[in-house]
């Protein structure tokens, strides 16, 4: 693959990880675990994918602004990824701190 061939791929990838990012947002708008787990696993993926295809020694200025704007929203959407998840983790944690007393067996 050339250096064009591997630009392209790299932005096509960016703009699949913004997707897959907004996904994940809407599903935990939505309380769809489901769709998030898929959501999460597609991120991770692409991100690998990113990952393997290294450093490009240089990428044209509107590439360079587009790759920030990608990420500028795929920073947003984690925040509010995170403002959702925050207070149901420590919900799950009062739970699981709370001592239960047993119920009494029926006679």
């Amino acid at each position: 693959m050339n250096e064009t061939d591997t630009i392209v791929k790299l932005l096509e990838s960016y703009e699949a990880a913004g997707a897959a990012s907004r996904e994940l947002r809407s599903a935990a708008i939505a309380g769809d675990w489901e769709s998030f787990d898929r959501a999460q696993a597609r991120c991770h993926a692409i991100v690998g994918l990113i990952r393997a295809m290294g450093p490009v020694s240089a990428l044209p200025p509107p590439l360079v602004r587009r790759r920030h704007e990608i990420l500028t929203d795929i920073l947003a959407d984690d925040r509010a990824i995170r403002d959702i998840l925050e207070p149901l983790s420590r919900r799950l944690g009062q739970v699981l701190r709370t001592p239960h007393r047993a119920e009494p067996a029926p006679h």
